[in-house]
C-alpha cells in the first residue's frame, strides 16, 4: 500500500526558516543506513521527510536545494521538511548536515437518522426538564477531510472557515512563504469545494442542520449532525484530483492544516479536531512526522477524535494516528439493536468506543465522486444527502458527542472525554474492554450527564458524577490515555490528566 494518507490532505510551501547562515554542506558520503529501504528500491520521484535532529534551518533549506531539491516546505512544530524529490536526491539529502531520516511521506487512507436515536442523542439533545438542552452551541470543530461544501443548505450557516491544503490543484504549490501564506494563496477558488463528497458527509454527521430535507421537495425527514449548534471549520487535504479512488491526499497535506490551527486558533476557537483517516506502515510511531506533529497540537490541548480504520474483522488492523494513545479512536457497528461491530471495522487494543457507522445518512456535495447510488435515502432528499459505510461515519458520531460534552462542561480535555465517553459506553461484546467495541457503545445521554454534573462539582466529588448514572465504576476502568497503542511511547507522548 502506498504512504499515502487515504482521504485527505495537500497543499505546499516552504516555511521561511530564521537566521540566515552559511548553506550546510554534505558532510560525508550518502549514508544509506538513513534512508528508508522503500525509497532505495525505486527510481521514480516520491514524496518525502528530510527529518533532522533539531528545528530547521535556513541553511538547512538551501543546502537541499543545492542537492537538487527544489520543492520543499519545512514544519515548524516537527523537526522535518517536506518534499518531492527523486529517489536519488534523497539519498543524498540523508548525508547533509543535521539529517537523521529520510522517510515516505504516507499517502492519507480515508475510512468512509436512527444513528442518533441509538446513541440516545435525542434524549441529550431535548429540551430540559425531559432532556439535557446540548446542541453543541459555542463548541467550534475543524474536519480535516476531503473539504467542506459550505453551499449544501445544512452547512451553509454553521460553517465558520473553510481552508484549502489540497495540492492536486495547483502542483506548483511549493513555493516561498510560511503556511499562513500559503493558506491565504490556496484558500480561494477550491477551499470549500468537496470532490470527493467524503468531508461533507462526516461535517453534516457532526452538526448538519437538515435543512435540505425541509426544502419544497423534501422529505422532512430528520438529518440533523450530532451537534447542529457547533461551528464547523473545513480543513481540505484531499481531492479527487490526486488518483485512484481512497487515496486522496498526502501525511503533509494532514500536518500543515494541523501546523495551521496550531497557529492561528486565536482566531478559529478550534477545540475538537475530527480525523476520518489514517495511515499504515508505522514501524517507529516516535520518528513518524504526522504523529509527531499530533503530539504536538494535542499538547496545545486540542481534543483529537480518529476513526479506527476500515481493515476488519482483521486484529491489530487499526490505523495511525488513530493508534497513538492520547487520542479518541472509534469503531463502527450497525445503527440498529443489537449494534453488532460492523464487519469492516478495525479491531485492536486501541480503540476506545464504538458508534453506527454502517449505511449512515448525511450530506452529500455537489458531485461528490463516492455517491454510491443514495441507498437509504428517500427520492424527495435527493440529490442532497446519500448513505456511506465506514469508521469514516463512525467517529465524527463520537465528535458531535465531544462537542455536547464540551458544550456542557467547557474546561473539557482530552483525557477527561475519554473517561466519559468510556466509562458511559454501553458494555458491548466480550464483558469490559474488547478489540472490538473499545470500552462500549457510546450512550449519549448518559455522558452529557455526567459533564452537567462536572460543571457544578467540585473535583473532590467529581465520582458522584459517574456514580449517578450507573456509569462503569472507577475501580472496572483503567486509562490508558499515555501509553494505549504505542510501541515506542516516549516522554512528549505521555501527557498529565489535566485536574477536572
Amino acid at each position: 500500500m502506498s504512504r499515502r494518507l487515504t482521504a485527505l490532505l495537500a497543499a505546499t510551501a516552504l516555511l521561511a526558516g530564521g537566521s540566515a547562515a552559511l548553506a550546510a554542506k554534505p558532510t560525508a558520503p550518502t549514508s544509506l543506513a538513513k534512508v528508508e529501504r522503500s525509497i532505495l528500491r525505486t527510481t521514480g520521484t516520491l514524496h518525502a521527510f528530510v527529518q533532522y535532529d533539531r528545528p530547521v534551518r535556513d541553511a538547512d533549506l538551501r543546502a537541499l536545494s543545492e542537492v537538487g531539491i527544489t520543492k520543499m516546505r519545512a514544519f515548524k512544530h516537527v523537526n522535518a521538511v517536506s518534499v518531492i524529490a527523486p529517489s536519488a536526491l534523497l539519498q543524498k539529502a540523508a548525508a547533509l548536515t543535521g539529517v537523521v531520516q529520510v522517510q515516505q511521506d504516507h499517502g492519507l487512507d480515508l475510512h468512509l437518522d436512527k444513528s442518533k436515536q441509538a446513541m440516545k442523542v435525542d434524549r441529550a439533545r431535548a429540551a430540559k426538564p425531559k432532556g439535557l438542552g446540548l446542541t453543541g452551541k459555542g463548541v467550534t470543530v475543524a474536519v480535516i477531510d476531503s473539504g467542506l461544501d459550505d453551499s449544501h443548505p445544512d452547512l451553509a450557516d454553521n460553517t465558520k472557515a473553510t481552508f484549502n491544503f489540497e495540492g492536486a490543484w495547483l502542483w506548483d504549490a511549493y513555493q516561498d512563504g510560511s503556511i499562513s501564506n500559503e493558506v491565504a494563496e490556496n484558500t480561494g477558488l477550491y477551499a470549500a469545494v468537496d470532490e470527493v463528497g467524503h468531508g461533507t458527509h462526516v461535517a453534516s454527521t457532526i452538526g448538519g442542520s437538515g435543512a435540505a430535507a425541509h426544502l419544497p421537495t423534501g422529505s422532512g425527514g430528520d438529518y440533523t449532525g450530532v451537534a447542529p449548534g457547533v461551528q464547523l471549520v473545513g480543513m481540505k487535504v484531499a481531492s479527487a484530483a490526486q488518483g485512484v479512488a481512497y487515496d486522496f491526499g498526502w501525511e503533509a497535506n494532514a500536518m500543515a492544516a494541523i501546523e495551521y490551527l496550531m497557529e492561528h486558533n486565536k482566531e478559529l476557537g478550534v477545540s475538537i479536531v475530527q480525523n476520518s483517516w489514517g495511515i499504515f506502515e508505522v514501524d517507529d510511531p516516535d520518528s513518524e512526522p504526522i504523529i509527531q506533529m499530533v503530539r504536538a497540537a494535542v499538547n496545545r490541548g486540542f481534543i483529537f477524535v480518529f476513526s479506527a480504520g476500515n481493515n476488519g474483522p482483521d486484529e491489530g488492523s487499526v490505523t495511525w494516528p488513530g493508534a497513538m494513545g492520547n487520542v479518541i479512536t472509534v469503531g463502527s457497528t450497525v445503527k440498529t439493536a443489537p449494534f453488532g461491530v460492523s464487519r469492516f471495522s478495525s479491531r485492536g487494543p486501541q480503540v476506545d468506543v464504538a458508534a453506527p457507522g454502517s449505511n449512515i445518512v448525511a450530506a452529500r456535495s455537489k458531485g461528490a465522486v463516492i455517491d454510491f447510488g443514495n441507498a437509504a435515502t428517500p427520492p424527495q432528499d435527493l440529490p442532497f444527502y446519500m448513505a456511506i459505510s465506514g469508521t469514516s461515519m463512525s467517529s465524527p458520531h463520537v465528535s458531535g458527542v465531544v462537542a455536547l460534552l464540551k458544550q456542557a462542561y467547557p474546561r473539557l480535555s482530552g483525557p477527561v472525554a475519554q473517561e466519559i465517553l468510556e466509562r458511559t459506553a454501553v458494555d458491548l461484546g466480550d464483558k469490559g474492554k474488547d478489540d472490538s467495541y473499545g470500552w462500549g457503545f457510546v450512550d449519549a445521554y448518559r455522558a452529557g450527564q455526567v459533564a452537567v454534573c462536572l460543571n457544578k462539582t467540585a473535583t473532590s466529588k467529581r465520582e458522584a458524577c459517574f456514580t449517578a448514572v450507573r456509569a462503569l465504576p472507577k475501580s472496572k476502568w483503567k486509562s490508558d490515555w499515555n501509553t494505549k497503542g504505542n510501541e515506542a511511547p516516549t516522554a512528549n507522548e505521555s501527557l498529565p490528566v489535566p485536574p477536572v
